[in-house]
């Protein structure tokens, strides 16, 4: 029984195949980032949600765990926009998209070349 229950949580972490000792989780890296982007979401929305109706609520214990994690989230996305935006023709998500803050007309004189 508990050899079973062994074998099945170490397939969650990454073993020293010398030592036999746990050096990591085996969280994928698909995984982690499905996991940000939900938590992140959820506590932009749990902040819009709850303080916006009433800003005295920023005081509340659970909004002073969301909004630090909500703030990183969008800062997160914020730099993901920016550097995809930057890195011009080569990031082919946003070509053929249209983003009003990040217009370039051609002929127009850009920041970095």
């Amino acid at each position: 029984m508990f050899t079973k229950i062994k074998q099945l949580l170490m397939k969650q972490f990454t073993v020293c195949p010398r030592t036999g000792k746990i050096t990591g989780l085996k969280i994928g890296e698909r995984k982690a980032l499905l996991l940000w982007i939900l938590l992140g979401l959820a506590s932009v929305i749990w902040v819009l949600i709850r303080v916006v109706p009433k800003p005295s609520r920023t005081e509340y214990p659970c909004q002073k765990v969301a909004q630090p994690i909500a703030a990183g989230f969008i800062a997160w996305l914020l730099g993901l926009i920016g550097s995809l935006h930057h890195a011009g023709e080569r990031a082919s998500i946003l070509s053929g998209v249209n983003w009003i803050f990040f217009h370039h007309t051609p002929g127009s004189p850009s920041v970095s070349k």
